[in-house]
């Protein structure tokens, strides 16, 4: 499920307002119970700015873009200089998805001064601020997205950012966004070299990933840009040892929710229809921070 969550956007010169308006990000259920997970864990005091760096990157980014448009659709003269400011608690509209357990583990102060309330209560009575459940968007006619099926783990490593090579024999395509497809079967595990196997078991160890046997099959896990096409000799531990046709990788992105009953049992590419590379379902670049990478 994905919702909405109104936000407080503000542009301000020489510390005056000079245009107030509501941002609506958008949020998947998934990524809520992480930022419960966080909290129950005890890393988070309250301010946006302390919840994991891919959630509030997210935020910033969102309230960037917003921000600038608002800029450009009133013609504001920024010349002298014009600062965005966001509101810098948690949002009520993710709090009213919390777990009461979780609620408790928060330092309401802050969150209340800020809203102006004295109590959970009167928090959950502010309707401007409270989640919109968004309905799943309809696909568009004419739409369409080249997608390649791979087995796992190559299929989330490649969404993750982390394999930038597929190597394949002869089949072409133009350099475009695609989406990637977990196949329904997987490489066993023995059969993975080790420097693979020790890398998952690091992804599982930070709380990253789950088990090898639990990643998911059978559904679009990602979309990336190819880059490269060509059967030149490349320096990644992903391609070097292969003479054949290399597709190669950037800009990879693991989607918030994965897309299951839009697989094909084939090994060339295929169509997605209703999306295209402007109208891609919620996603994010993948959080490596710790991870200890192949070369």
């Amino acid at each position: 499920m994905m919702y909405l969550i109104p936000i407080d956007l503000g542009l301000f010169q020489n510390d005056e307002c000079i245009f107030d308006a509501m941002l609506n990000y958008e949020i998947s259920g998934k990524r809520v119970r992480e930022i419960e997970k966080f909290i129950l864990d005890g890393h988070f005091t309250g301010e946006i700015v302390d919840m994991p760096s891919k959630i509030y990157d997210d935020i910033y980014s969102q309230a960037e873009e917003v921000a600038y448009s608002i800029v450009k659709k009133e013609k504001i003269d920024d010349s002298k200089g014009l600062e965005f400011r966001f509101t810098w608690v948690l949002p009520v509209g993710i709090l009213a998805l919390f777990s009461q357990e979780t609620l408790a583990q928060i330092d309401m102060t802050s969150i209340f001064e800020y809203y102006e309330v004295k109590n959970i209560d009167e928090l959950f009575s502010l309707e401007d601020y409270m989640p919109i459940k968004q309905e799943p968007r309809k696909p568009q006619e004419g739409m369409f997205m080249k997608t390649l099926a791979i087995r796992q783990p190559w299929a989330s490593l490649i969404a993750m950012g982390i394999k930038d090579i597929e190597c394949r024999d002869a089949m072409p395509t133009k350099c475009r966004k695609i989406f990637i497809a977990a196949s329904g079967t997987m490489v066993r595990w023995d059969e993975l070299p080790d420097y693979v196997q020790t890398l998952i078991l690091d992804l599982e160890k930070l709380g990253k990933m789950p088990a090898y046997k639990n990643w998911p099959t059978k559904c679009i896990v990602g979309h990336a840009d190819i880059v490269k096409v060509g059967f030149e000799p490349v320096e990644s531990i992903w391609g070097r040892d292969w003479d054949g046709m290399k597709y190669t990788f950037n800009n990879a992105q693991v989607l918030d929710e994965p897309l299951y009953g839009l697989n094909k049992a084939t090994p060339y590419f295929y169509n997605v229809d209703g999306y295209d590379e402007k109208h891609l379902p919620s996603s994010h670049k993948f959080d490596l921070s710790g991870i200890k990478l192949p070369k």
